[in-house]
């Protein structure tokens, strides 16, 4: 059955529904087939039909399905960040409701948007529980689909045996399932995969068998997607076909295969499909007619800006600075750089931040769920449950503890009862760190609050409390010190940043920081003591920046100022 005669039939299905809950599942389907087929954006507004339905039902299990959904079109129109909130959302659902099926579906979808995200390390994990969970529940043709997911998140990940393996795998099983759909996109990564080997080959002779390979491998791939009437498989063939082709110089029946491919991107509305199209021809003019590819590779960055995920715009930025070297304009070449190198470096935090807290999140529910099946053993699972609360309680970039965990903390110091020891506060801050994420790139910055933070670390005694305060500050609680025992911890800390050799995370950069102590017994209101601290990092700050500033020497008519 063709795509719009699945699609037809299933708003027939809506349209005989006999009840709100029947209606509600009726248009899930259609929303999913909608979006799986290239039509995301109407998918939106079925799905949202379909969750307002399902709202006053109060049918957790139908409430899950609806999010689901949801997170599945977004998906679909590369909405990333807010596809994975929901198929966060839905896992918890599921798993409440006791469908673990439905659980290791998304799961599956979970490692998809972490991959998009470029968090590949963490898709790659997530996908393998799911793999697991389908094996487990019998689920043949979501173990196809998430073999077909791991080749692609391997591929990204530059680990190109794993894809291929995993792409062979899945292609075995399809062929065995009659599943052409998921065949379509098997053939298509395992193709990339090729495509890939071919780019990293030193021998001619050998990357064009690769390419030559691949080759037929995206025919096969996009007679199934034409069969099919999925528009959006066939934008993705094409478009591999035009790089393909690209590479074995047949020029012509590329811009044939890359201009249809950007005319199904437009048809459907999805930027991607468009900036990739515009990127590969931009790449096949750069020879011969550079005004044309001028104005491709600046239609790919317009396209990309548009998009969630940064890594396109990353992606088109460097390829277009790299021509522009090559054309011999270095100015324009290193601006455009540069903002590859920004995009990248909040494409890499971005995803940071969102793959912890995905992970974070499915760890706890495995906890839940084998604390439920091996109660037997109770030390085992607290164990396990202790390692989950500390990796909660952690900024991901440093190490150090975060907010949670160090209100924790302290409230366990707090419950001591001894009210009358000394307690100090200290207030780090890199200084012009802004500079550093300006002139050298996010990602420097960051390796620069990782340095600081394993410092910090080091210097603090052992029931000292240091947590990562926000953006470029930490803050440490110095317990039993007065204010000069913490003066004394923090020149030793200052020190080893100036003795630091920062040349290795980029040529040229200098790391100073400045630092504000205060103190008091540990009966002082704690944000009195704080409040303290950060006052004597401002006069830090202000009296020229990297140095340590004690709260007793700061003048309290500047103070008040």
């Amino acid at each position: 059955m063709g795509a719009f005669s699945r699609i037809a039939q299933l708003e027939a299905e809506v349209a005989a529904a006999a009840d709100a809950r029947e209606r509600v599942r009726a248009l899930n389907a259609l929303a999913y087939e909608l979006s799986r087929t290239g039509q995301a954006q109407r998918a939106i507004g079925v799905a949202e039909e379909a969750q307002a339905l399902a709202q006053p039902l109060a049918d957790p299990g139908l409430t899950a399905g609806c999010i689901h959904t949801l997170a599945r079109c977004r998906f679909y129109l590369s909405d990333f960040l807010r596809a994975l909130e929901g198929l966060l959302q839905a896992a918890q659902l599921y798993h409440a409701t006791g469908d673990l099926a439905s659980e290791a579906t998304v799961l599956a979808g979970v490692g998809l948007c972490q991959d998009r995200l470029g968090a590949h390390d963490e898709a790659f994990d997530s996908l393998r529980r799911a793999l697991d969970a389908a094996r487990g529940q019998g689920m043949a043709t979501l173990e196809t689909n998430i073999h077909n997911s791991l080749a692609a998140v391997s591929l990204a990940g530059g680990r190109l045996d794993e894809a291929a393996s995993h792409a062979a795998q899945g292609i075995e099983l399809a062929r065995a399932q009659g599943d052409r759909n998921l065949l379509t996109k098997l053939l298509g990564n395992d193709a990339l995969t090729a495509q890939r080997r071919g780019d990293d080959a030193t021998d001619p002779a050998t990357a064009r068998r690769e390419y030559e390979a691949a080759l037929a491998q995206v025919d096969e791939a996009l007679s199934l997607a034409r069969e099919l009437g999925n528009r959006y498989d066939e934008a993705h063939c094409l478009g591999n076909s035009g790089a393909l082709l690209r590479r074995l110089g047949r020029r012509a029946e590329a811009a044939a295969a890359l201009a249809a491919t950007l005319e199904i991107g437009r048809e459907l509305g999805d930027l991607a499909i468009q900036a990739e199209a515009c990127m590969e021809l931009g790449e096949l003019d750069a020879a011969d007619d550079r005004p044309a590819a001028r104005r491709h590779f600046e239609e790919a960055i317009r396209l990309a800006e548009g998009i969630t995920a940064r890594n396109l715009l990353a992606e088109a930025c460097k390829a277009y600075s790299a021509r522009l070297e090559q054309w011999g304009d270095p100015a324009a070449s290193l601006a455009l750089y540069k903002r590859y190198d920004a995009a990248r470096g909040a494409e890499l935090a971005h995803a940071r931040s969102q793959a912890v807290r995905a992970m974070l999140m499915l760890d706890f529910e495995r906890v839940t769920r084998e604390a439920v099946r091996l109660a037997e053993n109770q030390k085992a699972m607290a164990r396990e449950t202790l390692e989950l609360t500390a990796a909660s309680q952690q900024d991901p970039l440093t190490g150090l503890l975060n907010r949670r965990g160090f209100d924790a903390k302290f409230a366990a110091l707090a419950a001591t009862g001894e009210a009358d020891a000394p307690l100090a506060f200290a207030l780090i801050d890199v200084d012009n760190f802004k500079g550093i994420n300006d002139n050298f790139s996010h990602a420097v910055g960051d390796a620069v609050l990782q340095r600081i933070g394993r410092m910090i670390a080091l210097q603090c005694r052992a029931n000292d409390l240091p947590m990562r305060y926000g953006g470029d500050e930490f803050l440490v609680a110095l317990t039993g010190a007065d204010l000069d025992g913490a003066g004394v911890v923090m020149r030793r800390l200052k020190e080893a940043v100036d003795a630091g050799t920062w040349d290795d995370l980029a040529a040229g950069l200098e790391v100073t920081v400045s630092i504000g102590v205060a103190a008091g017994p540990t009966s002082t209101s704690v944000a009195v003591t704080i409040a303290d601290a950060d006052r004597a990092l401002y006069a830090a700050k202000r009296g020229g920046r990297n140095r340590i500033v004690l709260a007793r020497d700061i003048d309290p008519r500047r103070a008040e100022a």
